[in-house]
């Protein structure tokens, strides 16, 4: 399920304030006209108020199997939100994974707020490598709070851009994420314990309610 968004906001930055936030450097990269600044007509950057959001939760990384394919996408800027992750992943996640054979990843950080509109390349995890597929040129930038990304469709199915929530550092033996930090018998762990357990373990829940599976070791 995907759904347009459209908002705008006004606040009374200054020009060193909004420069500073989006990193611009002239006013050329504004559109509209919601924010006055000493005579200048500017907002924030169009594809922070106008964007396509991606929610499904058959999206988000750690969903395996399926032929989803992201072929039907119009080539236009996504936000990702809610089940299906706040952004793409920045480091080659597992083959046939978000409900699809190929699994779509960005190669390259993503920007800080001040880095501006960036340009990066979007990748297919396929049995033949990581990026043996890609798309390059696509653009992402942070919206303060939010990554968007102009997204092309993919012309290679089944392939699909995948979410994720945080980088995952700390994975379990059977690939997910493990919740980092978490809270166990009222003790916070920043990485896998072997506390009540013969081996390396991780919850699933940032507090501890029962799930929990074998980390990978060196997590």
């Amino acid at each position: 399920m995907s759904d347009k968004h459209t908002e705008l906001e006004t606040q009374p930055y200054s020009s060193m304030m909004v420069a500073i936030a989006y990193g611009l450097k002239n006013f050329s990269e504004y559109a509209g006209s919601n924010i006055t600044l000493y005579g200048w007509a500017i907002s924030t950057p169009a594809e922070c108020t106008s964007y396509t959001t991606l929610s499904e939760s058959s999206r988000y990384w750690i969903n395996t199997g399926g032929s989803e394919c992201d072929n039907h996408l119009t080539h236009t800027w996504y936000r990702f939100s809610g089940a299906a992750g706040i952004m793409m992943a920045t480091r080659c996640i597992p083959r046939n994974r978000c409900n699809s054979q190929m699994s779509g990843w960005i190669s390259g950080s993503n920007p800080s707020v001040a880095d501006g509109k960036v340009t990066r390349t979007a990748c297919m995890h396929s049995s033949s490598g990581c990026c043996t597929h890609y798309y390059s040129s696509v653009e992402i930038r942070n919206c303060s709070g939010f990554y968007v990304y102009n997204l092309p469709p993919t012309s290679t199915c089944n392939s699909r851009y995948c979410g994720v929530n945080i980088e995952c550092y700390y994975k379990t033996t059977d690939g997910k994420c493990c919740s980092i930090p978490f809270t166990y018998g009222g003790v916070k762990y920043h990485s896998c314990t072997t506390v009540n357990h013969h081996t390396l373990w991780c919850s699933l829940d940032s507090t501890y309610k029962g799930n929990w599976e074998n980390c990978v070791i060196g997590s």
